[in-house]
């Protein structure tokens, strides 16, 4: 009686045999289970202890191990900023040892000694640091002073014997001259005292400059770098020394043209040489790198963004060796010593004044000679030489010999504003630019000039424009 009044009150629930009341209410089996209140309870307990954060002593030990790992670090990019900071300064000092080793290239060999007396060379001989002694040591090298100059003079002479100061980016360097001499047998082997008196030796001039500066990052807390060459005092220089001639050279003395005597107003510059001016410069533009030296007369001015260009450097104005165009004329020595290789067109071809040149010259010509303008729009190997303004326009015209710059190039007698303009682009000259009595215009983009220009007054307007200078074209 009992177990039917059950059957009967599980049929009022819904449930069957075999069933549960779960599934009356549409619930899985498993999910009927998992409802009861104490399967809710645990849940709920587990939410509660997630919610409770980290512990005091939780936060203290992530704290000191932060705290050790940012110690480190900090340790490492401070020594990273100083290391960083030693290197800049160390790339300064070699481009102003650099610099005044283009000064020295600027004083005729003769004149290196003029003017440094023994007292002030033996004091600076005395104090000098340890990067120069490497190079400047009694074994090796006998000093060498001016017998003719009073004492105290050394600190006026040419390569002086007191140090020049230079502020870069707040860093105070001190540049300095060496000087003195050895002898050297041949073009070989070593250059010391020991040949002075073995048979054949040839004497050399050894100049030494350098860049110092203060840094605890050296012993005593001086920093120095230093470089050395060999100079023939003699009139005639031998095979294996090179003079290297200015990268950009502006004659004029006076201001108040171009806006500039040398005006440099544009972008992606690369001057690799000295740039000299007797007058003022102005120097405008973004994305250049000129050096090691630039040197003005009157007065300078640069409006630059994102350029590295060494302080310019107040100079006396100096006149340069050029090449005298009367050898070129008809009769001229250059003219006579190239035999066939001198060429110049017919008479008629200057009749309007202007000799546009649009066919090369004879094979083997190594000089050309114009009487009058000229339109260069050939490629040629040979020096050429106008009386009047030469002017190329084209792109891609290739002038002088890459094999042999230094005697190629251009040559203007003109005394026009302009009397060299080289506007096409892409264009190549192998040799130096001359117009010592008139101005050089170099307009045209992705130009190469080996070998530089020398002028009155000189404009670089072209983008993409690299001027260099080497041995080759001394």
């Amino acid at each position: 009686m009992l177990a039917g009044r059950r059957r009967r009150a599980g049929t009022r629930l819904g449930v069957q045999s075999g069933g549960h009341a779960g599934a009356r209410l549409g619930l899985r089996p498993g999910a009927w289970r998992g409802a009861r209140p104490g399967g809710r309870g645990r849940a709920h307990r587990r939410r509660r202890r997630a919610d409770r954060g980290y512990t005091v002593v939780e936060v203290i030990v992530a704290v000191g191990v932060i705290g050790v790992l940012m110690t480190g670090m900090a340790v490492y990019f401070v020594f990273s900023g100083s290391v960083t900071s030693y290197q800049g300064q160390v790339q300064v000092a070699a481009q102003l040892a650099s610099d005044a080793m283009e000064r020295v290239r600027a004083v005729r060999s003769g004149r290196l000694v003029t003017g440094r007396d023994e007292a002030s060379v033996r004091s600076q001989y005395a104090i000098r640091p340890p990067a120069v002694a490497d190079r400047l040591h009694e074994s090796t090298t006998e000093l060498v002073w001016d017998s003719g100059a009073v004492a105290g003079a050394g600190a006026s002479a040419a390569l002086p014997t007191s140090p020049r100061s230079v502020t870069v980016a707040g860093v105070q360097y001190t540049q300095h001259w060496y000087l003195g001499r050895c002898w050297r047998l041949g073009d070989t082997g070593g250059c010391d005292v020991a040949n002075k008196t073995a048979p054949g030796s040839l004497e050399f001039l050894r100049v030494v400059t350098a860049s110092s500066w203060r840094s605890r990052e050296c012993a005593g807390g001086t920093c120095a770098f230093a470089t050395s060459t060999l100079v023939s005092p003699a009139r005639a220089e031998p095979m294996f020394v090179y003079p290297i001639p200015a990268a950009v050279w502006v004659n004029r003395t006076t201001d108040g043209v171009n806006p500039a005597a040398l005006w440099i107003a544009t972008s992606d510059l690369v001057i690799s040489g000295l740039v000299h001016s007797n007058a003022d410069l102005l120097i405008d533009g973004s994305d250049m790198v000129v050096g090691p030296r630039i040197e003005y007369g009157t007065r300078y001015t640069l409006d630059l963004w994102d350029a590295r260009l060494p302080t310019p450097v107040r100079v006396p104005p100096s006149t340069p060796e050029v090449r005298d165009i009367a050898a070129y004329r008809p009769g001229g020595s250059a003219a006579v010593a190239a035999g066939t290789g001198y060429w110049t067109p017919p008479a008629s071809a200057c009749s309007s004044g202007t000799y546009a040149m649009n066919s090369a010259p004879p094979v083997g010509t190594t000089i050309i000679y114009v009487p009058c303008a000229l339109n260069l729009n050939v490629n040629t190997t040979a020096l050429v030489v106008a009386e009047g303004v030469i002017t190329i326009s084209r792109s891609r015209i290739y002038v002088g010999d890459p094999g042999n710059p230094k005697a190629t190039g251009i040559i203007s007698a003109s005394n026009a504003a302009r009397a060299v303009v080289v506007s096409g682009a892409d264009g190549r000259i192998y040799g130096n630019i001359q117009a010592v009595n008139g101005g050089v215009a170099l307009l045209g983009s992705w130009a190469i000039y080996q070998c530089g220009v020398m002028a009155h007054t000189v404009e670089i307007r072209g983008s993409d424009t690299t001027i260099r200078t080497d041995y080759t074209c001394g």
